[in-house]
């Protein structure tokens, strides 16, 4: 599930989607899409949403290179 993107949009739907998955019994992984600020801000922001899922599933980055000139 995506949960961020930079450092100013976090997905208004990513915890409804992250606890019906889990309740689903499915695997869980969630993701931040790189937009190509500081890389230790936006690793930063990624986890500040998701400190309480860190265990429990995998996580992930998205970087597009024609989007995200970094």
């Amino acid at each position: 599930m995506k949960v961020s993107q930079g450092t100013g949009y976090v997905n208004p739907k990513y915890e409804y989607q992250y606890s019906l998955a889990k309740t689903n019994g499915r695997l869980l992984g969630l993701y931040h899409y790189a937009g190509g600020n500081d890389p230790v801000a936006e690793a930063t922001y990624f986890l500040n949403h998701i400190q309480e899922k860190i265990g429990e599933a995998v996580l992930a980055i998205d970087w597009e290179q024609y989007q995200n000139a970094a």
